[in-house]
């Protein structure tokens, strides 16, 4: 149901700004899921969101999460601007 409402707004309607989000992801998904990852591991969490912990509690996850998709979201978005495709 979702992809046919999808298809309809991107591809019938036009109405395609909104998901340029979801075009820069899917360009070099390799590259996100491998960013994503590295961003997720351990290493991350602790050398730069491992003071948050204490502040944060509960809300740990979510801040993390959030801050690794918003990093790796940066590094794809240089590679689409610059026209970096990794290809297999």
């Amino acid at each position: 149901m979702l992809m046919a409402v999808f298809y309809l707004l991107i591809d019938v309607w036009k109405i395609q700004k909104w998901s340029k989000m979801f075009v820069i992801i899917g360009t070099n998904s390799i590259i996100a899921i491998q960013v994503g990852t590295f961003l997720i591991s351990d290493m991350w969490q602790k050398f730069f969101t491992g003071g948050l912990k204490d502040c944060t509690g509960s809300w740990f996850a979510t801040i993390h999460s959030t801050l690794a998709f918003l990093a790796a979201f940066l590094i794809l978005r240089h590679l689409f601007r610059y026209k970096i495709f990794i290809k297999v």
